[in-house]
């Protein structure tokens, strides 16, 4: 922006010496002459000046909206034996707006499967939503997947999707994958595995 500045104060120069070049030299139609140019060159400048303020102000705005806007992660929060039915077992999530406006119209949609596969990679998402909430800047919801029974494999995958509005009408999506080692004793004794333990898996992350 400072070397636009510069040129144009440089053109702005530039006619000024031209024009009075023109004027002693000349006559009065040099004269008339060299004030039309320096007065194109003015308006050229003042017009390129227009120009560049919109722009930045443009530009502002939309890094206003990147840095004010909602941001959904998912975070972790472990796997705990579901109450109502022994041998059972939920997968536990924080939906957690990271931004700064409130996500709006926040649905979702959580799946869990077991699995001997610590490297899988395809991780399916249904179309259908559940909920339409509300989650303020800095703070999180707390939600579990449906109860499954324990089958006796090595890995636990909690997978999903979010969708919100960003806070400015745009709907945005995360896509998470979290995986949790179940060889550990805790998981074998009371189908727990505490959040620290669990892993953004490689695989089934995404977000806009």
């Amino acid at each position: 922006m400072w070397l636009r500045l510069l040129g144009w104060g440089a053109a702005i120069i530039a006619s000024i010496l031209l024009c009075l070049f023109l004027v002693r030299t000349g006559g009065k139609d040099a004269a008339i002459e060299a004030y039309t140019l320096m007065l194109a060159v003015f308006t050229g400048v003042l017009c390129a000046a227009t120009i560049e303020l919109w722009l930045s102000a443009a530009r502002q705005a939309a890094d206003g909206r990147l840095n004010n806007r909602a941001y959904i992660a998912v975070e972790p929060r472990g796997l705990a034996q579901w109450r109502g039915q022994p041998g059972r077992f939920l997968g536990l999530v924080h939906i957690a707006n990271a931004g700064v406006l409130p996500a709006r119209k926040v649905t979702w949609k959580l799946l869990i499967e077991m699995t001997n596969d610590g490297d899988r990679k395809d991780f399916p998402l249904p179309l259908d939503r559940r909920g339409s909430q509300l989650v303020v800047g800095k703070s999180f919801m707390a939600r579990g997947t449906p109860p499954i029974s324990n089958g006796g494999f090595d890995y636990c995958f909690v997978w999903g999707a979010v969708e919100y509005d960003d806070g400015y009408g745009q709907r945005r999506f995360t896509h998470f994958c979290h995986r949790y080692n179940c060889k550990q004793p805790g998981f074998q004794s009371n189908l727990a595995v505490a959040a620290e333990d669990g892993r953004q898996h490689e695989f089934g992350n995404a977000a806009d």
